[in-house]
C-alpha cells in the first residue's frame, strides 16, 4: 500500500515585464509536495500563501504527523483528522489555504497512482467542454491595450475581463476604449478589486462608479465593494442593475455562506487553492446551486492552481465560465506548457492526476531568493 513518505514547500518567484501587472514587478508561487514511499509526487498550491512560504512551511510542519505515514488512499481521512486538528488556530485564512493544497496534493498522487485525472478521483466530470475567458486587461497604455485585446480576439476568446479601481476618470475611458476594440459581441468582466484596495471604495461612490460601468453593458461586475461589509453589499445590490460576483478570497464553506445567504451575489467566484480544497469547494458549489448561483471560478498563480481550478469546474453542474489568466508570467508558462484554450473553450482534462508537474528545471530556474 502507498503511504506517504514526505512533504515539502516549493516557493518559486519571478520577475514580470513591467508594465503589464501595474506596479506589480514580481510573481510568487508557493507550491506544497506530496511524495509516497513509491516515488510518486503529487503538488497543490497555496494561492493565499503566494508571498509568505515560510509561514506556508511552519504550518506544513504542525501538520506533517497527520500526513506522513498514511495511506495515499485514505487522502479523505487525513483531511478531516488535520481539519479537526486546526479547529483552535486554523480555523481561516492561510491555515485553510495550506490544507487545501495538501488535499489537492494527496488527489494529485492517488490521481497518478491509479491513473485517474484528477476530477475522476473526486467523483468525475459532468461536462466535457468549458467556456473560458481572458483574464488581463491591466496594460493601460492605448497601444498595448489594443494589442493584448486584439491577441484574445484572434485565439477566440468570447469573454474578457479588464481591472479598474486606480483613478476613476482614466478608469471610465479605459473601460470604453476597450470595450470599442472588442465590439459589442463579446463579454466584458470588470473587476474593481476592492478588497485589495488600500484606499477602498465607500459605499457611495462605489454605487456611483457602478452604475458609470452599465454603460460599457458589463457582464458582470467583480468586487465592487470591500468584501466584509456584508450589510454595505445588500445596500450596494439594492442600488446597482446590474450582476455582481465576488468571494475569491473567502476561506472554507462557511465563511463563502455568508455570501451565499445574504444574497448579495449573482455569480460566486471560490477558488480551489483558497478555499480549502476541493472537499470545501463542492460543498460551496452545491450549496450555491441551491440557492440559484452560478460558478465561475477564480483563478492565479501557477500551472497548478489553472489546472486545480478547471478540474474543480468540471465536476460541478453550476459552473459556466471559468478564468484563464492571460498577463505574462513565466512560472505558470513553465509548469502549464501550452494554453489549453482553444476557441475560447477548454475540453476535458484526460491525463493522471492534474495533468502538470513541477520539474527540477522549474525549481532551479524560479527558486525564490529573498533579496
Amino acid at each position: 500500500m502507498e503511504r506517504i513518505n514526505s512533504t515539502r514547500v516549493i516557493a518559486l518567484r519571478t520577475a514580470l515585464p513591467k508594465k503589464s501587472h501595474n506596479s506589480q514587478e514580481d510573481a510568487c508561487c508557493t507550491i506544497i509536495e506530496i511524495k509516497t514511499d513509491g516515488g510518486l509526487c503529487g503538488y497543490g498550491e497555496v494561492q493565499s500563501g503566494e508571498r509568505v512560504p515560510s509561514l506556508v512551511a511552519t504550518i506544513l510542519e504542525l501538520l506533517n504527523p497527520l500526513i506522513v505515514g498514511q495511506p495515499l488512499v485514505n487522502f479523505k481521512i487525513i483531511v478531516a483528522n488535520a481539519l479537526s486538528a486546526m479547529y483552535v488556530w486554523g480555523r481561516r485564512g492561510l491555515p485553510i489555504g495550506v490544507l487545501g493544497a495538501v488535499e489537492i496534493a494527496l488527489v494529485d498522487a492517488y490521481g497518478k497512482l491509479q491513473g485517474l485525472p484528477f476530477h475522476q478521483v473526486l467523483g468525475g466530470a459532468v461536462k466535457e467542454r468549458l467556456r473560458v475567458y481572458a483574464s488581463g486587461g491591466e496594460i493601460q497604455t492605448e497601444d498595448s491595450i489594443e494589442q493584448e485585446m486584439e491577441g484574445y480576439l484572434r485565439q477566440g476568446f468570447t469573454a474578457v475581463k479588464i481591472r479598474i479601481g486606480n483613478d476613476r476618470r482614466k478608469d471610465k475611458d479605459f473601460v470604453g476604449r476597450v470595450r470599442r476594440i472588442i465590439g459589442d459581441d463579446i463579454d466584458l468582466i470588470i473587476d474593481a478589486g476592492q478588497q485589495y484596495k488600500s484606499n477602498k471604495w465607500p459605499l457611495p461612490l462605489a454605487i456611483e462608479i457602478a452604475k458609470e460601468m452599465l454603460e460599457f453593458s458589463p457582464f458582470w461586475l467583480e468586487d465592487p465593494y470591500n468584501i466584509n461589509d456584508i450589510e454595505g453589499w445588500r445596500l450596494f445590490r439594492s442600488s446597482y442593475p446590474g450582476k455582481i460576483s465576488g468571494g475569491e478570497s473567502m476561506t472554507t464553506f462557511w465563511e463563502t455562506a455568508q455570501l451565499i445567504n445574504a444574497g448579495i451575489v449573482d455569480i460566486l467566484q471560490p477558488d480551489v487553492c483558497v478555499v480549502g480544497g476541493p472537499s470545501e469547494y463542492l460543498k460551496i458549489a452545491h450549496v450555491a446551486a441551491a440557492h440559484g448561483l452560478a460558478i465561475a471560478d477564480h483563478t492565479w498563480g501557477s500551472g497548478i492552481s489553472v489546472m486545480a481550478n478547471l478540474h474543480a469546474q468540471f465536476m460541478i453542474e453550476n459552473s459556466f465560465l471559468a478564468e484563464m489568466p492571460t498577463l505574462p508570467h513565466p512560472i505558470r508558462e513553465a509548469v502549464l506548457g501550452a494554453s489549453p484554450v482553444r476557441d475560447g473553450f477548454v475540453t476535458l482534462p484526460c491525463k493522471p492526476g492534474l495533468g502538470v508537474e513541477i520539474s527540477k528545471e522549474v525549481e532551479r530556474e524560479f527558486a525564490y531568493t529573498v533579496d
